[in-house]
């Protein structure tokens, strides 16, 4: 009987058939599958676990918090989305156009008053000037931790700083952007 060869990079080991020192597999879609020992499954399995947080993230819509900021949306979109079943995931600001569309909202305030009351794209405008006229590399933690979900450790591993600068730096920029945005803040 001829002996399975189990090649050993990285101290992960892996091989075309399945052993005693390899059996979990993974499946490679084109390619088949590889057995592997458990340290190269589950490093597989949290990439694609990761990819896959990523794509879910990428995919929520942007809708306004309680502070009038563009953030990305949490809730369940199957269950608990605010603008109806049928919404789909876009990863973009939802219009109120689109909202009416598909679902039965009512959009008439008759408590509101209009002097007090900021359009969305006002205040849309308003952060993407601010968010412009921030250092490139703060735009880049506020905007990736606040927007993209990532954390502070994430950010200070791409950009070679420690965590704490970059939490330093995330509440300087907060700050400056609620500062800047506290007209529409109520």
């Amino acid at each position: 009987m001829a002996e399975k060869k189990i090649f050993e990079e990285n101290g992960y080991k892996w091989c075309k058939e399945k052993t005693d020192e390899t059996p979990y597999y993974i499946n490679l879609e084109y390619k088949g599958k590889i057995w592997c020992d458990y340290r190269l499954f589950r490093l597989y399995k949290r990439m694609n676990e990761q990819e896959s947080k990523a794509a879910d993230n990428e995919s929520r819509c942007l809708v306004f918090n309680k502070n009038k900021l563009l953030v990305k949306c949490r809730l369940n979109c199957e269950t608990e989305c605010p603008y109806g079943p049928n919404h789909g995931r876009t990863g973009k600001p939802v219009s109120l156009d689109s909202i009416q569309e598909k679902s039965n909202f009512d959009f008439a305030d008759s408590e509101s008053d209009p002097d007090e009351e900021y359009s969305e794209r006002e205040t849309f405008s308003t952060f993407a000037q601010t968010i412009a006229k921030l250092d490139k590399t703060d735009r880049l933690i506020y905007l990736s931790i606040r927007m993209k979900g990532k954390t502070e450790r994430e950010i200070a591993k791409e950009l070679g700083i420690s965590q704490p600068a970059v939490h330093k730096r995330l509440v300087k920029t907060a700050e400056y952007v609620k500062k800047n945005m506290a007209k529409f803040v109520g």
